[in-house]
């Protein structure tokens, strides 16, 4: 089982103390966002989880705990973009989150680690030069630092176009202009470039069109060869990851950005946080009597022989 901390919110950055919680009683419970009276209890054990994927704009509250998790397979996807405070207005500035990520990468190497610059839109001063320029400074703070970047473009869900309506994913013209620059600028610094879920064939400029966690991903950091069950599938339309559990919960990041699509109101988010516990067994939520708690079904997706990566 892959254990996604979080792709629903920014666990590191707002819940650390909780979520560290979590692991020294070893277990969690995570609310269905789909069915809100069905509970999922997860065993947070190094036998149960293939490997931690976590999806943070900021792992620096993390940084001095990190050890307490050394038992387990660990993999940061780490978004840093230029954007300022009408964007993300809770998010610290992008050299912050860059040295942060450059002291995960010292702790526990480079192939755990990927720099996410993403979503990329056109809206204001964020224009095309304004990307390549931002592009290249954080390429060069994070320079020895990553081996992948990883980028995508804006998708305008429902909550998007609500909260953020005069953005706009790049044209083709434009994401041609902006592909063809930021190869240039990863291969100078010895990074490579792969897009996210993305409809829009990169080749022709050396992005590939990768899934964030491959079997061959999971196989380089465990050591292990990877099974797959044959119900495992994707998780959405053009994302070819492998499945994972995610232990977060909607509308509960304060980081407050407007192209988020994890939030339905800022205030919300914000108030959820306020009212979280740190050592409840579930994130910001209380545990009511029509609830109905299940033991999850924690199934390893590695095999028993070792892998040639």
């Amino acid at each position: 089982m892959i254990l996604n901390i979080s792709g629903r919110t920014d666990i590191p950055a707002w819940y650390t103390p909780w979520l560290l919680n979590r692991f020294r009683e070893k277990f969690v419970y995570v609310r269905n966002p789909y069915n809100e009276h069905q509970i999922s209890c997860y065993r947070l054990l190094p036998e149960l989880i293939d490997c931690i994927m976590f999806c943070s704009k900021n792992p620096a509250p993390l940084l001095p705990h990190i050890n307490e998790l050394s038992d387990f397979n660990l993999y940061f996807h780490v978004t840093i973009t230029p954007y300022e405070t009408d964007v993300e207005p809770k998010v610290p500035e992008y050299q912050f989150v860059a040295q942060a990520l450059k002291k995960l990468s010292h702790i526990i190497g480079k192939k755990n680690v990927v720099w996410r610059y993403d979503p990329i839109f056109i809206f204001k001063h964020y224009d095309v030069d304004y990307h390549i320029k931002h592009f290249e400074n954080i390429a060069a703070l994070l320079n020895g630092s990553v081996d992948v970047c990883v980028i995508s473009f804006l998708d305008i869900y429902e909550k998007v176009s609500r909260n953020f309506p005069l953005a706009q994913p790049p044209d083709k013209k434009e994401i041609i202009t902006l592909a063809s620059h930021f190869e240039k600028t990863a291969q100078r610094y010895n990074i490579k470039l792969q897009s996210c879920a993305e409809s829009v064939n990169l080749s022709a400029f050396g992005i590939s069109r990768t899934p964030c966690l491959t079997t061959q991903t999971l196989s380089q950091l465990t050591g292990k060869n990877v099974e797959l069950p044959n119900s495992a599938g994707t998780l959405r339309k053009n994302c070819g990851c492998l499945p994972w559990r995610d232990i977060g919960t909607y509308d509960t990041c304060p980081h407050g950005c407007r192209y988020c699509y994890a939030n339905n109101r800022f205030a919300a988010a914000v108030q959820n946080y306020q009212l979280h516990d740190p050592d409840s067994a579930i994130l910001c939520s209380t545990i009511t009597d029509e609830d109905k708690i299940t033991q999850s079904q924690q199934q390893s997706f590695l095999s028993s022989q070792f892998s040639l990566f």
